[in-house]
This record gives structure tokens, C-alpha cells and sequence, in this order.
């Protein structure tokens, strides 16, 4: 029986993982958000590789970036520490979610800070990638409490 509930644990965590990856690097192929003038240059994998820039200038949009390290140490705890797994992946939700608060961001190396006009499916898929990840961990963390 135990070693039957194990599997499931695995195939929960399995599953959890590479749907949230999936989801993850399908998001930098698409188009996140775009800025006044219909600017649409916000390809995922661009903000990947820059917004870590916009966190070291402690542009308060960008700060949602720092949902990419949460994410990355929750896939990586989520064998071993769950209830840290558990904890990131919430922690980069909530980063993630914190960009629709803003209506301005620095889209440029101008450095000017444009109008937010629409969010595009890369945001969305970006934070289905951590929503994946929460019910992954607050389901595998129910079923550990509930065998104990």
C-alpha cells in the first residue's frame, strides 16, 4: 500500500513538473505584454534575459521578475522539501500575479516608463506555469498530511 501511494507521489510530482516547465518555456515564445504605440517587443524569452536589469533599478514592475528564481528553486525542492517547494511556488505566484497592479513599465533602453495596454497569452502561460506548480505541491502536501 505505501510503496502504491509513493507512485502516486511520483507521477503527481512528474506530472507537476513538466506540465509547469511546459508551460514555463512555451511562454517565452510568445508575447507577454504591449505598451502604447502597440509596442508588442515583450517576447518572453527578452524579458527573461533583461528584466533582471529592471529589479537592479528597483523599477517596482519588475520586481515580478523575480518570480523566475522562486519558480526555478520550487521545481528543484519540490522531491526533497515540499513544504519549501510548496512555499516558492505560492511566492512566485504572487510575483507573477503583482505585474497586473502596474500600469507603467521601462520597455526601452530609453529608460521612460510606458503605458501598459494589454497583457498577452506569454503572461498568462508564464503564470500558469507557477499555478501548476501550487496545486501541485498543495495537493501532494494534503495527501502527505493526510497519510500521516
Amino acid at each position: 500500500m505505501n510503496k502504491r501511494l509513493n507512485f502516486r507521489n511520483k507521477s503527481i510530482q512528474i506530472i507537476t513538473f513538466r506540465l509547469s516547465l511546459l508551460l514555463f518555456v512555451t511562454s517565452l515564445t510568445q508575447e507577454c505584454f504591449c505598451t502604447l504605440g502597440n509596442n508588442c517587443d515583450s517576447g518572453g524569452y527578452i524579458l527573461l534575459l533583461i528584466g533582471w536589469m529592471g529589479v537592479f533599478m528597483l523599477h517596482l514592475p519588475a520586481m515580478a521578475w523575480l518570480a523566475n528564481p522562486a519558480l526555478l528553486f520550487s521545481w528543484i525542492f519540490m522531491n526533497k522539501k515540499s513544504k519549501t517547494s510548496l512555499a516558492l511556488s505560492i511566492i512566485s505566484l504572487l510575483l507573477m500575479l503583482s505585474f497586473l497592479l502596474f500600469d507603467k513599465i521601462i520597455n526601452n533602453e530609453a529608460g521612460v516608463p510606458e503605458k501598459i495596454t494589454s497583457i498577452k497569452l506569454g503572461y498568462w502561460l508564464w503564470v500558469s506555469s507557477a499555478f501548476i506548480m501550487v496545486l501541485g505541491n498543495a495537493l501532494l502536501f494534503y495527501k502527505k498530511k493526510k497519510e500521516v
